[in-house]
């Protein structure tokens, strides 16, 4: 399974900040994809101070940039196969009977919208058989 730090791709536009450094190749998240590698993405913490799920989606995910992954592939390796990659398929990473599941609630389809537009209504944190939502 290939854990990546998506901050540091040619699709977030990261790698141009750096003289020397074409992410290009390194991070041709397509091509990975096309050849069967599993996937799971993270928010990069530590190596940025930026923990926004919404956010490392729009870093390798679009229509333009060269070795960008499509979106829904984009939230399966952020879900599923981060899941995966701890040994955690079909407890975490999915919504079904059974499963553990952080959720956050979005006012827009996330496959419908720029994964960089705030769509965040609400995030419940956890919810106990018979209790209250914590936020």
């Amino acid at each position: 399974i290939g854990g990546l730090q998506s901050c540091a791709s040619a699709v977030s536009g990261w790698d141009h900040q750096l003289e020397g450094w074409d992410g290009a190749d390194a991070y041709d998240f397509a091509s990975m994809l096309d050849h069967g590698l599993p996937l799971a993405l993270g928010t990069d913490h530590p190596s940025t101070p930026v923990l926004d799920p919404l956010l490392t989606l729009s870093m390798v995910a679009g229509d333009e940039a060269p070795g960008a992954m499509t979106l829904a592939d984009a939230l399966e390796a952020y879900t599923a196969g981060s899941a995966r990659s701890v040994g955690l398929a079909g407890q975490l990473g999915c919504l079904d009977v059974g499963c553990t599941a952080d959720l956050t609630v979005l006012a827009e389809d996330p496959l419908l919208v720029d994964p960089a537009e705030n769509v965040v209504l609400d995030t419940i944190i956890a919810r106990r058989p018979g209790g209250a939502d914590t936020r």
